[in-house]
């Protein structure tokens, strides 16, 4: 699944310390929806800036489609198709796009540079993590690394505590809620839940060979 810039952050600290240390930071998960899917207008050049949209700082968004480009993994300009990123809001309707929520809170030099053209048919999601009273975090059971893999085939359930839609499985490095960071996200079956209803996330497998650049 993709990392956020955090988890690659983490995993790549991890890696030094040892493989069996490596997956000790994706150490919860839980489910998302998605709030919003933004349209881009055109952009053209090399820029931070995005448009047209008022979306705010921190939100936290993944490219479905890149010029185009619509399967996971495509890249264009410095941006990779199902990654997730955190927005900068500019103003007057234009954002920037950060591999971490601290560099997003920090500056719009912190920000990734497109150095390409940006279509009008670029499309992004923002996503955000199920909350309520029922709805808590699940520990995982990652195995070690093997050849940048871990797997964790221990099936997770997790509560509703309302309507909602399930798009997001969610992972994060501590267990309450927005406590921590989120280390990576990938897309779920979409499942509509009311309070009680539990969502299950089946097996997992962060890959620390992808999407790293």
């Amino acid at each position: 699944m993709p990392l956020t810039g955090e988890g690659r952050n983490q995993g790549a600290k991890a890696l030094g310390e040892g493989a069996a240390s490596t997956t000790h930071y994706a150490k919860y998960v839980s489910f998302g929806e998605s709030k919003a899917t933004i349209t881009v207008e055109e952009v053209v050049g090399s820029s931070k800036k995005w448009k047209k949209s008022t979306i705010k700082t921190k939100a936290l968004v993944v490219l479905t489609e890149l010029n185009g480009k619509k399967t996971l993994g495509e890249a264009e300009f410095g941006f990779v198709v199902g990654v997730p990123y955190w927005v900068r809001e500019l103003g007057s309707e234009e954002f920037a796009l950060a591999n971490t929520k601290a560099q997003a809170e920090t500056s719009e030099a912190e920000c990734i540079e497109h150095t390409g053209t940006i279509k009008n048919t670029t499309k992004l999601v923002e996503v955000v993590e199920a909350t309520g009273a029922k709805t808590k975090r699940k520990a995982t059971k990652f195995e070690a690394v093997k050849n940048g893999i871990a797997t964790d085939s221990t099936s997770h359930e997790v509560e509703a505590s309302g309507t909602i839609t399930a798009a997001w499985a969610m992972y994060f490095n501590e267990e309450g809620e927005g406590a921590g960071e989120t280390i990576a996200i990938e897309t779920a079956t979409s499942k509509s839940l009311e309070s009680g209803d539990i969502w299950k996330q089946a097996e997992a497998t962060l890959n620390f060979n992808m999407f790293v650049s």
